[in-house]
């Protein structure tokens, strides 16, 4: 009698181990599955919260990024006077002295070659306090290279303005705002 229990105790322990094997090793798949899928990006790892922080006088009505890494945004002043706006640039960095564009148009200048066709500020546009105006520029992420990405994917990047306060006679090139916000392939509504 004493044998048949210890071999009717073995037959359980031995489901109970099998049980758990086959339950342990499925766990096991499922979580190297899930590494592999959280490395390889396809889940996007940084979800972000759309959101435009401004500075120095200026706040952002809407923005909206490209997946050819074109930056649509559009810029209120409360500087107090009116400004001409010489140049606008964007980079997903800031340089090492923290006071300009890492990548880019590094001294914010209204080159046409860093917007979009059509979209260079030219001698100037004038905005008045409280009023706003609608820029297109290009941002970068790395030397000459256009931040542009996959539809969907996060991006974080800052804007600066360089501007001239014709009743001060002074021209600044001031940190205006970090962006943060999704690739999108369209403008927003």
């Amino acid at each position: 009698m004493f044998l048949k229990a210890s071999k009717k105790n073995t037959r359980k322990a031995q489901a109970a181990i099998d049980y758990l094997s086959s339950y342990g090793v499925a766990l096991v798949i499922i979580l190297v599955a899930l590494a592999i899928i959280y490395n390889e990006s396809v889940i996007n790892r940084t979800v972000t919260t759309s959101s435009c922080t401004t500075f120095s006088g200026f706040s952002c009505g809407f923005y909206f990024i490209n997946t050819s890494g074109s930056l649509q945004i559009q810029l209120s002043q409360a500087i107090g006077s009116e400004i001409i706006v010489n140049g606008v640039s964007c980079s997903t960095q800031v340089n090492n002295t923290g006071n300009k564009p890492a990548f880019g148009n590094i001294f914010t200048t209204n080159s046409p070659a860093f917007y979009p066709k059509g979209n260079a500020p030219g001698s100037g546009v004038e905005i008045f306090t409280g009023s706003s105006h609608v820029f297109r520029v290009f941002c970068y992420g790395g030397g000459s290279q256009k931040a542009g990405s996959i539809l969907g994917n996060s991006f974080f990047g800052y804007v600066w303005v360089n501007y001239t306060i014709p009743s001060l006679n002074s021209n600044a090139t001031n940190l205006v705002a970090s962006i943060a916000t999704k690739y999108s392939s369209s403008a927003p509504t």
